[in-house]
């Protein structure tokens, strides 16, 4: 007798370092496995730590999923969602499953979702792709993405984590419709273990907090401000509590170098925490944040400068000022990070922190409420569909040409005809050969 079952498979880019992303694999993952789902994670980057428990998804590690689905040959696309396929139907006889579906995040993910969703009908197995937008904005590279996203859209299969990225994305739909909150409690995410590098600690000193990746386009913008705060007070001391890191030494030595160039201001670099201490927040009498990392930390109490993130000026402080997370509404007014945290030290008192009252529908939401999340499964279950995903239309001479042309700092690093002759092998190679090719160039220019 052959075992039915059910499959669940997110397609994301990384299970390492410590983001919202990942917080919300974790806990998506771990319902579904409670409903009785089996549950598998496909990515394409290893960087930092894996996720306490995350541990068991990193033989998912697809490397092809490296470039765009349509910058492949069809033949080595069809290798890598070969390599999926084993994953969902392995060779030892543990039965078949009954039916799949597919989360992406992404519109680039949506394409490799949607393509082995294909490809798993060709083999008998019933599959959906279903787009969960987990970013901050809608980035599309191609006609096909678009066209898939599109799709997705009309036929009930496209939801976003954010009501304002939804809205802006799709004005003419029901943005409310569309959004599927992720609940969260702080102690998934807030925990009492210990912080060593802050023992030393001047608790006296006006300190901010920032807990993200520094390679988020508004922390370049915060770094500044609060470099130029700290410098209009020369006869003060300050410290920032950093939790999060980088890619690459380059870019963390690139955004904070605004600060280093103050001598009154100490950064305590943590790294990447999870949970997060909850001594760093106890010890901050201010937060700079932008989307989820506002709620965790406002939740607490903490008065927490909330970063547009388009504009990377800021609505004011969470729950007090406004409750715009990630972007503020037309009519909200915005200011520099830099002024609000003038205004929070006036506010100082000697010897205390000022707290604002918890939010209690935040602080208290449960994180595995993934209730909306099964409806839709359900909704989509009953209506399925699926688009003509083609080839991706993402053809390698302008993925090559686009990747040439966008690298960071090639004119001044590579003269023309460097440029011309690293253009030519890329047109002489396709599909994963391309994925090294890449990567030894992205290293020569330093990227």
């Amino acid at each position: 007798m052959i075992l039915m079952r059910k499959t669940y498979v997110f397609i994301t880019n990384e299970i390492g370092n410590v983001g919202g992303g990942q917080l919300y694999l974790r806990r998506k993952a771990g319902a579904l496995r409670a409903a009785g789902w089996r549950v598998l994670i496909f990515h394409f980057l290893k960087r930092g730590r894996v996720l306490p428990g995350l541990e068991d998804y990193q033989n998912g590690f697809i490397r092809g999923m490296q470039i765009p689905y349509g910058a492949h040959t069809e033949r080595s696309r069809r290798r890598w969602l070969g390599e999926m396929y084993a994953h969902v139907v392995p060779e030892i006889d543990e039965g078949r499953p009954e039916k799949v579906l597919i989360e992406s995040y992404s519109p680039a993910a949506s394409l490799w979702g949607e393509g082995f969703a294909h490809y798993l009908c060709e083999k008998g197995i019933a599959a959906i792709n279903l787009h969960y937008h987990l970013l901050e904005e809608v980035k599309v590279r191609s006609r096909a993405e678009r066209e898939l996203m599109d799709f997705k859209a009309r036929h009930n299969q496209l939801r976003f984590i954010n009501r304002q990225v939804a809205a802006a994305a799709y004005p003419e739909m029901d943005a409310a419709r569309m959004t599927l909150w992720v609940g969260f409690t702080p102690g998934d995410n807030i925990g009492d273990v210990a912080c060593p590098a802050l023992k030393e600690k001047d608790n006296e000193r006006f300190t901010m907090l920032m807990v993200t990746r520094l390679e988020k386009p508004y922390v370049r913008s915060s770094m500044e401000n609060i470099s130029r705060f700290a410098a209009s007070h020369p006869q003060s001391f300050f410290d920032l509590i950093l939790i999060g890191g980088a890619p690459s030494g380059k870019i963390r030595r690139e955004v904070l170098a605004p600060l280093r160039r103050l001598r009154n201001i100490k950064i305590y670099e943590l790294g990447y925490q999870n949970p997060i201490p909850r001594e760093t927040i106890e010890a901050a009498d201010v937060a700079i944040a932008s989307s989820g990392t506002v709620w965790v930390l406002g939740s607490q109490g903490l008065p927490s400068i909330a970063v547009d993130s388009r504009s990377h000026r800021s609505p004011g402080i969470w729950g007090e000022d406004t409750m715009s997370a990630l972007r503020c509404g037309e009519e909200e007014p915005l200011r520099d990070v830099a002024a609000l945290l003038e205004r929070e030290y006036s506010r100082r008192r000697p010897g205390e922190k000022r707290r604002l009252k918890a939010i209690p529908e935040i602080a208290t939401a449960s994180e595995n409420d993934f209730g909306s999340h099964f409806r839709w499964m359900e909704e989509v279950e009953e209506n399925p569909g699926m688009s003509d995903v083609g080839n991706g239309d993402i053809k390698i001479k302008a993925f090559g040409k686009e990747t040439i042309k966008n690298w960071p700092g090639i004119d001044k690093i590579c003269p023309e005809s460097k440029k011309e002759k690293i253009f030519n092998k890329i047109l002489r190679l396709n599909g994963e050969k391309l994925v090294y090719l890449l990567k030894i160039i992205g290293n020569a220019l330093g990227r």
